[in-house]
């Protein structure tokens, strides 16, 4: 019996059929996933649009422990955003931290100064919310590159490429911000009149709710805990 080997074309031809197959499945896959939370979202929730719900106390570090916080989402996009690809991630992001408490009171400031507070936080929205998408997406290429030297034995070629463009954008929003610890952020707080342990607890309030934490995927995990 004579065995012939499929030519080089038709084998690629059969790898690119299957690869399209799996990323058929898996889109069919993802889209079961979002009819069923939304489904689940209307059942529980009688919507599938904003909702607010409170942060709870032991979720929080103890230097904050005395706030009260709530997180405002939308469930339509809570869902595309936890489903959807990374890539694709950002625009669906959703949470929106609001302080029940005053700020005034836990960061021992002026009541002049955490209106102010809250108005920078608002002005550097975009770019909060675009240092903590690079900073995550860093930490998703570090892992896939770990899971690539653990498969391949050598690390991923463009491991280094993508690294760096992402520790680049970091550094330049980092200079954007007025809540990132450096000398010029320490000097414009002093100004205002803060004292080193006030600017310490704001550094460590916008790191802790902006940019440690993915509060979408923690909402989801609250909001749907009955359902997964």
């Amino acid at each position: 019996m004579v065995i012939t080997a499929m030519s080089s074309p038709i084998w690629e031809r059969h790898i690119e059929e299957l690869k399209h197959l799996l990323q058929e499945r898996k889109n069919e896959f993802t889209q079961e996933c979002i009819e069923r939370d939304l489904e689940f979202a209307k059942k529980h929730y009688q919507t599938t649009g904003n909702i607010t719900y409170s942060i709870l106390v032991n979720d929080l570090p103890k230097d904050f422990n005395n706030l009260e916080v709530s997180l405002e989402v939308n469930l339509y996009n809570l869902i595309h955003y936890v489903h959807s690809d990374y890539e694709l991630r950002f625009l669906y992001k959703t949470s929106q931290i609001r302080f029940i408490s005053n700020l005034a009171d836990v960061l021992n400031i002026s009541e002049d100064i955490a209106l102010q507070v809250h108005s920078l936080l608002s002005d550097e929205d975009y770019i909060i919310k675009s240092l903590h998408e690079s900073w995550f997406r860093l930490n998703e290429a570090n892992e896939r590159n770990r899971l690539f030297k653990s498969r391949y034995g050598f690390y991923d070629p463009f491991y280094k490429t993508v690294r760096n463009s992402h520790l680049a954008k970091i550094e330049k929003l980092k200079s954007k911000s007025s809540f990132i610890k450096n000398w010029r952020n320490n000097r414009f707080w002093k100004k205002k009149g803060l004292s080193r342990e006030s600017i310490s607890k704001l550094y460590s309030l916008v790191s802790f709710f902006y940019l440690e934490h993915d509060w979408d995927r923690i909402a989801y995990q609250k909001l749907f805990s009955l359902h997964i």
